[in-house]
């Protein structure tokens, strides 16, 4: 992606997983943790005013409270867009933090959750100067076997990353005809 300077950062978030095991008495669930020194080291090769997209497994709250203070403050500060997934039954997540220069996060749907489920996914558009970002949520209709915007999980089918965002996106034609 050299042309249009973006890097990805792929966090491996399941490397301290118990994979779903109980046998200390407990799940994953805030005793996650990812090294801080492999934030530094990955953090150490990036390149200055790249567009930077995070994606781990996991969502940060998973990890213990310590080490979810190190990851945030280090996804704060470097990334632009952190995707994520692993929520069995998933509603898509979208928010936006200020915080160290502001980072756009999103929880991936399931596309195999069962029909019970929330079944869909997430399309990104990103205006990478601006930061502006637009996500189209698509969610499978049973009665018409077919995906369509989510207007179940918001009243359009779209979030954006600001009010800004929202503007800029409605003058811009879609790239993706949906």
């Amino acid at each position: 992606f050299d042309a249009k300077n973006i890097e990805f950062v792929c966090l491996n978030t399941s490397m301290n997983s118990l994979a779903g095991s109980k046998i200390f008495g407990h799940g994953d669930r805030g005793y996650m943790a990812i090294p801080e020194y492999a934030l530094l080291d990955a953090g150490s090769q990036f390149t200055d005013g790249a567009f930077k997209v995070f994606v781990g497994h996991h969502p940060l709250d998973w990890f213990s409270e310590a080490n979810r203070r190190i990851v945030e403050r280090f996804i704060q500060r470097h990334a632009d867009v952190y995707l994520f997934g692993h929520m069995h039954d998933p509603v898509n997540i979208s928010q936006y933090s200020e915080e160290g220069g502001g980072v756009q996060t999103n929880q991936s749907g399931a596309l195999f959750a069962g029909r019970k489920n929330y079944i869909g996914y997430s399309l990104i558009s990103s205006e990478l100067k601006l930061k502006h970002h637009e996500i189209i949520l698509r969610s499978f209709q049973p009665d018409r076997r077919e995906f369509d915007r989510s207007l179940a999980v918001y009243h359009d089918g779209c979030a954006y990353s600001s009010s800004e965002a929202r503007l800029y996106w409605r003058k811009v034609p879609s790239p993706i005809r949906i």
